[in-house]
């Protein structure tokens, strides 16, 4: 190897250094919303009791208050679509601000905003946080490239923990996926036989959904990685695992970053908003234990049996439990006496008291009330400012 190839092959290390010490900077940073995003995630599936030690064999009662208000609000946010308007900034501009606001809306619908909308909304109100990336993709229209864009899961999106409010003022920011060998060797051919299969995506394998490691051991991480630099411009760096891919300065003549943000509730002095969830999660925990102590209070108020064995002849009493439930059932015995059936302990009437309330906190929490679903509403106050309202003010259209 020459000074030269040497120099270059030196040149490329920091480059992949800088890209893997800012990345895993700024996922430390938001590592403590990664776990949050895990537990909200699973809440919206209703695999609510994952994680608490309770015995296998209780009854697991859930009333899934984190889907319903998802999928109460989508209606509201998702069902008309952006309707963009370019306008002129000069007299003369008119012509071509009405043929640029028919372009955008072309590009809209040929990019499948409907679905992105749908993606994006759902992210948003989740976790608080939707990232939209609208970029130009050369690999578009066999090869002739066109705009596009698509939502980035928050877990794979990482950026300068130290900006708090502009993603345009960040010194970094970029996404991280999981992608096959093949992948990268149709993206990037000219270095693709350097990548080898890795697992540096502890970071970004958040969900249940991705706990298993791939058995083929054919993906590696793939991070595209943006800064602004005084002299090159907007630079797009792109590394898979310790490999540098592509290098490219001054990348779009704007010099802005390509991704836009969107918040549900914004929070103080931080990058990320507060979602639906997070308001829900420990209500929702509540209501759950409360709903399995009811429910197995009314089990025991249908009266237990107390068996002697000996006396009875019944040896498998497992077998017989699990039978009282059935109507009509007849226990052959060799002994009557042998039986006794005690009568069961009704739940208090404040626990149904306290479940009671907690849902009238979520509905006062969410805004999703009995009036909000169209039934027999409960007072003209809260007809007066419907909760949709508010949801709109926040969406990022």
């Amino acid at each position: 190897m020459d000074e030269k190839q040497a120099k270059s092959s030196k040149r490329e290390e920091q480059i992949v250094s800088e890209v893997w010490d800012n990345y895993r900077y700024a996922m430390q940073a938001k590592k403590p919303l990664h776990d949050k995003w895990r537990k909200y995630e699973q809440f919206y599936k209703n695999d609510q009791w994952s994680g608490i030690k309770v015995d296998k064999d209780r009854i697991k009662p859930t009333i899934n208050y984190v889907f319903t208000t998802v999928e109460s609000l989508m209606p509201y946010l998702t069902t008309n679509v952006p309707d963009p308007i370019v306008l002129p900034t000069r007299p003369d501009t008119e012509e071509t601000a009405k043929d640029l606001t028919k372009i955008v809306k072309i590009i809209l619908e040929k990019n499948g905003i409907e679905k992105s909308l749908q993606l994006g909304e759902r992210e948003r109100l989740k976790f608080g946080t939707s990232i939209w990336k609208v970029f130009f993709d050369p690999h578009k229209l066999n090869g002739l490239g066109d705009v596009a864009f698509e939502i980035v899961d928050p877990v794979n999106f990482f950026v300068d923990p130290n900006e708090v409010d502009d993603l345009q003022n960040a010194d970094f920011c970029g996404t991280a996926m999981k992608r096959s060998i093949e992948y990268i060797k149709r993206r990037y051919p000219e270095k693709a036989n350097q990548v080898v299969a890795d697992q540096m995506n502890t970071e970004i394998s958040v969900y249940d959904s991705e706990d298993d490691e791939d058995p083929r051991q054919r993906q590696a991480t793939l991070i595209e990685y943006w800064k602004k630099d005084k002299n090159d411009g907007l630079v797009r760096i792109v590394v898979a695992g310790n490999v540098l891919l592509s290098y490219d300065k001054n990348f779009y003549m704007h010099g802005k970053y390509p991704f836009v943000r969107g918040l549900n509730y914004p929070i103080q002095k931080s990058f990320w908003g507060m979602g639906e969830a997070e308001q829900l999660i420990e209500m929702q925990v509540i209501v759950n234990k409360l709903l399995q102590l009811v429910i197995e209070n009314v089990a025991l108020a249908n009266g237990q049996l107390v068996v002697d064995k000996n006396a009875s002849g019944i040896r498998n009493i497992k077998d017989l439990a699990n039978k009282l439930w059935q109507p009509g059932l007849t226990i052959p015995v060799d002994d009557i006496n042998s039986i006794k059936k005690l009568d069961g302990v009704l739940a208090p009437g404040w626990v149904v008291n306290l479940i009671q309330m907690i849902q009238k906190n979520i509905e006062l929490v969410t805004g999703v009330s009995p009036l909000y679903l169209g039934e027999a509403p409960g007072s003209e106050k809260f007809a007066d400012r419907p909760h949709w309202e508010r949801k709109f003010k926040s969406c990022c259209w």
